[in-house]
C-alpha cells in the first residue's frame, strides 16, 4: 500500500502537509556510533530537539493527526517508525539497567516529543513570556537538558 503524504492547512490557510517528504526519507540524522549508550539517548534527544525547533509545522501536524487513528497517521508513524526503532534498543538497555528512571516507552516517547509543543506554539510561547529574539537552538538545548534531567536516575551525559 502506497502511502501519500498528509495536507493540513493551519487557520492561516499555509500548508502543514508534509508534500515534501516520502517513504524512506530521514526525519533525523541516524545515531551516531560513538560513546555508551548513555551518550547516544541524550544525544538522540539533543538531536530530536534541535530538529523540532526548525520544523514547527511538523510538530502541528504530528498534534493534530496523532488524534485520529488514520491513513495520514500511519504516513506519519511511517517517517519516525526508524527514529523508534533505533532508540528503543537504548531505551531497553538503560532502563533495565537503572540508567533510566522506570517508566514505559511510550511514556519516554511522549516525554521527549511532548515537550516540542513548544515550537509549535510560538504565539502562546510569546504571550507567557518568550521574547522574539530567542535563540531556537540554544532553547531547544535547555529543554532537552530539562527532559534528560527528568529521565535520567542521575545526572544525564553533558552536551558534546
Amino acid at each position: 500500500m502506497r502511502l501519500t503524504p498528509p495536507v493540513v492547512l493551519d487557520s492561516e490557510g499555509h500548508s502543514l502537509g508534509l508534500d515534501g517528504l516520502g517513504e524512506g526519507d530521514v526525519l533525523v540524522e541516524p545515531l551516531g556510533q560513538t560513546g555508551g549508550d548513555r551518550q547516544q539517548l541524550a544525544a538522540a534527544v539533543r538531536a530530536f530537539h534541535r530538529q523540532a525547533s526548525g520544523s514547527a509545522h511538523f510538530a502541528r501536524l504530528v498534534s493534530i493527526e496523532a488524534a485520529t487513528d488514520s491513513p495520514r497517521l500511519e504516513f506519519l508513524y511511517a517517517l519516525i517508525e526508524p527514529v523508534n526503532d533505533a532508540v528503543r534498543p537504548l531505551f531497553d538497555r538503560l532502563a533495565a539497567d537503572g540508567t533510566l528512571r522506570p517508566m514505559p516507552w511510550y511514556v519516554f516517547h511522549f516525554l521527549i516529543t511532548g515537550s516540542c509543543g513548544l515550537y509549535g506554539q510560538l504565539p502562546l510561547a510569546r504571550r507567557l513570556g518568550r521574547p522574539d529574539e530567542t535563540n531556537g537552538t540554544a532553547e531547544a538545548d535547555l529543554l532537552a537538558g530539562l527532559v534528560l534531567a527528568a529521565c535520567f536516575t542521575g545526572e544525564p551525559p553533558a552536551s558534546v
